[in-house]
């Protein structure tokens, strides 16, 4: 279905939709079924035959829908789904599995599904197949543990709402769980977030490039900085005491899938595996790439969406309104910093920008605007950048940065999937603060700012601007 051309599958589809558009409603919808990442929310039997008919189904699929798609990733990439809401039940959804025990039957659930909606699970479309907790628990076929994923259809009870990402990443991603399991003498893991010491299976051979990368996890119990190496990507022990094999996870705490609740982000491993098989759905992020680097503040600010600049000099409180001052790409935010070795860490989070690493100082550095600097010191632990950090609460494609130190300077850009897309280089000058920006077509997730020490290192105001809805670079 999800390979039929353009014109033909919209007739088609038309054709479709007026057949059976009782039994369906369209809770989200960003385009054709072949462009997008299907998902259909399904009641079990316990809503009813006509669950459509029943408040309760409604309320719940919306609770679901909401859950998923205001989740720190997911939200990023709400014009990749569609979300469809089934009406309708049948009373075999459950089977009796191999010891025993009551349990939603995926097939049958998967035909429900399809014979009724525009699914393709070739294409990795998916299911959330919905339990109602207070029916389900005075049935007599109840039994505990049916909140699970696997491939394409995730069974989840609504007392268990706080889990639907988890789940929802081991079935559309098939991301393991990144909590100690026991396991097998020379077992190879299929799951990208999981590793072993197999040759081929390591985590040298899965995520090595990722090694120091820090994740933020605003919202959560480790997003204080002293916690930090919660949040750094390694190779870590995911083995129970007295297990024959060995397991490792890339991450210590800071992953959804080992971290329960839903409000913990995904680790850099899982999160480059779910944008990689959402890279599969149009539009943008891999139309149209291209990259631009800037040394002239003017051009950059002249290409860039709703120009934003923070400036680190102490001359305001911390939430002004922003000013435009004639010699910087503006607006320009001004943040007040009072203590010396303030961390950024949250305080921009309103400016929707996140560091990960890099101090805040009362007292200049080197050739600084006075007084405040984004700089890094003895302070900053281990990284792969003297400053870095994370765009999170909306789609940026263009960063730029003043070297006001002695050092030359290099700034990176990076996707979702932590895949480099850009860099540039810019060499210190003591008479001038040379600017370095780059613009790009796809979002940058992430930046990092380095040089060859953190001797001389200083760089202030920095400049970023909002993504094109549509097309390249003009």
């Amino acid at each position: 279905m999800k390979n039929i051309s353009y014109p033909v599958f919209l007739l088609l589809a038309l054709i479709f939709m007026q057949g059976c558009s009782d039994n369906y409603t369209e809770l989200e919808v960003k385009g054709p079924p072949t462009e997008k990442l299907d998902i259909a929310l399904v009641p079990s039997h316990f809503y009813g035959a006509d669950a459509g008919d029943n408040p309760q189904w409604v309320k719940d699929a919306e609770a679901v829908r909401k859950r998923l798609l205001e989740h720190h990733f997911w939200k990023n990439y709400r014009d990749k789904i569609n979300i469809y809401r089934l009406d309708v039940s049948i009373t075999n959804d459950f089977k009796k599995d191999p010891e025993g025990i009551w349990s939603p039957d995926d097939e049958i659930i998967k035909e429900l599904a399809q014979t009724n909606l525009p699914l393709d699970f070739n294409q990795n479309d998916q299911i959330i197949f919905v339990i109602e907790s207070g029916a389900y628990e005075k049935d007599p076929i109840h039994s505990e543990g049916h909140t699970r994923g696997d491939p394409n259809v995730t069974k989840l009870e609504t007392k268990k709402l706080n889990v639907v990402v988890h789940e929802f990443g081991h079935s559309f991603g098939r991301l393991g769980d990144e909590y100690d399991k026991t396991v097998d003498l020379g077992w190879k893991s299929p799951y990208p977030n999981n590793a072993t010491p197999q040759s081929g299976d390591t985590c040298d051979d899965k995520w090595k490039d990722l090694y120091k990368v820090v994740i933020d996890a605003p919202g959560t119990w480790i997003e204080h900085e002293l916690l930090r190496d919660e949040r750094k990507v390694g190779c870590f022990d995911n083995t129970n005491e007295g297990s024959p094999g060995k397991l490792f996870r890339p991450i210590y705490q800071a992953c959804i899938m080992r971290s329960n609740p839903d409000e913990f982000p995904f680790c850099p491993v899982c999160q480059r595996q779910l944008v990689t098989l959402l890279s599969k759905y149009a539009p943008y992020d891999t139309v149209y790439f291209q990259v631009e680097t800037y040394q002239d503040p003017s051009a950059f600010k002249n290409a860039t969406i709703n120009p934003l600049v923070i400036n680190f000099d102490v001359v305001s409180d911390l939430y002004p309104k922003p000013v435009v001052p004639p010699d910087l790409p503006g607006p320009v935010l001004k943040i007040h910093a009072p203590l010396p070795g303030l961390r950024a860490a949250r305080f921009y989070a309103h400016a929707g920008v996140s560091f990960t690493s890099g101090v805040i100082f009362e007292e200049p550095l080197l050739n600084a605007s006075p007084p405040n600097v984004l700089g890094a010191t003895s302070l900053n632990p281990e990284e792969r950048a003297l400053i870095a950090g994370y765009f999170f609460s909306r789609r940026i494609c263009a960063v730029g940065i003043y070297n006001t130190g002695s050092t030359g300077v290099t700034l990176r850009t990076y996707n979702a999937a932590f895949i480099e897309t850009g860099n540039a280089s810019v060499a210190f000058n003591q008479n001038t603060k040379p600017f370095i920006g780059i613009r790009s077509s796809e979002p940058i997730y992430r930046f990092e700012i380095d040089a060859p020490s953190a001797k001389g290192f200083s760089v202030d105001d920095l400049s970023f601007g909002e993504c094109p809805t549509w097309g390249p670079i003009k």
